[in-house]
């Protein structure tokens, strides 16, 4: 069965491992294209070592 989206997204906001400050970021998002925006860009940073978090 396919999750919606929107659902996946929320989903990896919550359990990803971001700091409380990244979190509200994502809270703060106005839209839904910027909410995957940002995370888009947490995940990225965190998967090169350059942002607060760390994504195992």
């Amino acid at each position: 069965m396919n999750a919606p989206a929107e659902t996946l997204v929320n989903a990896l906001a919550m359990l990803c491992p971001f700091e409380p400050a990244e979190k509200q970021a994502l809270l703060e998002a106005r839209s839904w294209p910027e909410r995957v925006s940002t995370l888009l860009a947490l995940l990225e940073m965190a998967s090169a070592g350059t942002g607060p978090s760390t994504v195992n």
